[in-house]
Formats: C-alpha cells, structure tokens, sequence
C-alpha cells in the first residue's frame, strides 16, 4: 500500500487540503528520526506519509462499485485467511504437525471455542487486534452500503479482540443513538470527538484524583491498559518533542513505575519490559511529541467538521475510530486509512 501511495505521488504530487495536518504529524517524525539518525523510524513515519497518497488514490481513482469490490475483496481474503488458520492450525497443533511453524505458536488459552490449548490464530495481519478491528471497519463500511447482513461480524467474533468486538457495539450503539435525536446528533458526536482526543489529558487528571476504587475498577477493565498507558504519560512529560517514532517501549521499564498509584511494589514481568502504549493518542504524543499530537487532532477535527451535511450514518464512524485508538496503535495500519478514505470519498462524491 505504501508502494502504491508512493507511485501515485509522482501521478499526482498534490494532495487534498485536509490531509496537510495529517502529513504535517508525520513529518515532524522525519525530522526526529532524521536528528536521532535512526532509520527505521524514518522508514516508518515516510510510510506513513505514503499510505496517505495511497488513500487519496482509493478516493480519486476508484468509482463506487470499484472501491467496493476493493472492501468485499479485502473482507473475504482476511476472512478466509483467518477462518482457514483456526482449523488448519488447530488440526495441526492436534496431530503434532507444523508445530515449529512460527504463525501456528501456542501463545493464549482459547479453549472455550474447542481449540487445542494455548492455541492463538493471530490472522492474516500476524496480529488478532489488527485482524479483527479491519475486519470490523470493513464489514461496518459493507453493512451501510447493504452489501452484506451482521453475520459478517461473527468473524470478528473468532478473532478474539476485545477491541473490534467494542467498537462494533460502540459503532451500532452510536447509529441507533442517531437515529433517535438526528437533530442534535452532529453536536453530540462533535463533542463526544474532543473528549476522546483529550483522553490522554483526562486521564491524567483523573490519576491526580483521590478515587482509588475507580481508579482500580478502570485498570482491570481494561486490561491494565490505564496504568501502562499513565506510565507513557510520564514519558511525554520528559519528552515534550517526541523520543522518535517506534521508541516509547523502549522506554517502559525505566518509567513504568512513575505512572500510577496503583503500581507501588509491583514487579514488572520481564516479557513486559517492553511493552508499547496500545493507545494511538498517546503513541502520537510520546513518540511524535505535542506539535504532532496537535496536528493529528486537528486532522480529525476537520474531518468531522465536513460530516456535517453527510448521511447521519457516517457520522458515527470517526467517533468510532478514535475510541478504537484508544486500545490500539492504529495510525499507520490499514484500517485507520481505509475510514479516512470512506469518509472523504463521501464528502467529496457530495461536493461534486
């Protein structure tokens, strides 16, 4: 994708205004990795960059029967891919075949679906939450264009992620909202958009409050995300500029303590020593530092400024988004991109 973004750029080296805070947020990763020296992250923030010309490629090229071949096509190979892995593997982990193979690694206990034990299907994107939350946003864009009926999310189901399972409910419960008070609604979903952007702000804030039971309620329900995510906080705080892209985890032994309340005298597992902020806001921040954090969100912002005179169906899919970002490093993978260039392929078809 970043290839074919990378192509289309000579074809059309100007890029629609609304992209430019976008672009602007990874360009500042070029400058750091530049400064640190260090290409990987150069190679990841110009990738970045690219999936953005790929995305304006998906909205000027492609016609509407195109781009939704492209989402059937995409859906049914990530699909398959994945159904086929679960019963090939789970065959394979049983008869003592294909054991060594890396993809089919024991690494999670799913026994309540009938698979071997420690059995994980990780899908075709090599991870369950990426799997599941493109899987989600694909069926999500093929149920409002009545091409498909809500078995298609069963799949996403199998895949096990929590967070394309929550924002599948987050996205319906949002469209039945919608429907109940169109009047009001743009608002209602413009506001609920600044209170997700400012999550790293809130929570940051609310670890600053004396509520220790629901400061420990918040922690275990999401997966201890609230303490690890506090700790990169820590991070951006020495850090206004950014640590460079791809870097925060290198950072989490050495701040994980600092976070929160809740982790005086607890040790961290050495698997974990290295763990990353699952959260695209705060990765953003941390990595890209303030300035870039500011851009994204102005980025969105924009974006949903221009929803307003699109269907009220739409509306609910940035909100969506972004609360998946919440639990996931979503800025540079398909899904993310592939909204982007849902909603701004409506916006653009309405204003021609």
């Amino acid at each position: 994708m970043p290839l074919i973004g990378l192509v289309y750029l000579f074809v059309k080296p100007k890029i629609d205004k609304v992209w430019i805070p976008l672009l602007i947020t990874f360009i500042f990763g070029i400058i750091i990795s530049l400064h640190q020296n260090d290409f990987l992250s150069f190679r990841r923030s110009f990738q970045a960059i690219m999936m953005i010309w790929f995305c304006s490629f998906l909205i000027h090229q492609l016609n509407e029967v195109q781009f939704i071949k492209l989402a059937q096509n995409c859906y049914y190979f990530i699909a398959g891919f994945h159904i086929l892995q679960i019963f090939y593997g789970n065959i394979s982990n049983e008869f003592g075949i294909l054991s060594n193979v890396e993809l089919l690694q024991n690494k999670e206990v799913i026994n309540f679906l009938g698979f071997q034990p420690n059995f994980v299907v990780e899908g075709l994107l090599n991870n369950a939450n990426y799997t599941g939350i493109t899987l989600a946003f694909v069926g999500i864009y093929l149920y409002l264009k009545k091409k498909t009926s809500l078995l298609c999310f069963m799949v996403v189901l199998l895949t096990l992620s929590l967070t394309a399972i929550m924002s599948i409910i987050t996205f319906f419960s949002l469209l039945f909202i919608s429907r109940k008070i169109t009047k009001y609604y743009y608002n209602i979903s413009f506001i609920l958009i600044v209170i997700l952007l400012s999550y790293p702000l809130l929570i940051y804030v609310f670890e600053k409050s004396e509520l220790e039971t629901l400061k420990y309620f918040l922690n275990y329900y999401s997966g201890y995300r609230y303490i690890e995510h506090l700790t990169f906080i820590e991070l951006f705080k020495d850090n206004f500029f950014g640590v460079g892209f791809d870097k925060s985890h290198l950072f989490y032994k050495e701040y994980s303590y600092m976070g929160s309340s809740l982790l005086d005298n607890q040790v961290i597992e050495p698997m974990h020593e290295k763990t990353g902020p699952h959260n695209t806001l705060i990765k953003i921040l941390v990595e890209l530092g303030f300035l870039s954090y500011s851009s994204f969100c102005l980025f969105i912002i924009l974006m949903q400024k221009k929803l307003k005179y699109c269907s009220i169906s739409l509306l609910n899919l940035l909100p969506t988004l972004i609360f998946s970002f919440l639990w996931i490093d979503g800025h540079t993978y398909f899904f993310s991109y592939f909204v982007f260039a849902i909603i701004l392929r409506e916006i653009y078809l309405k204003e021609i």
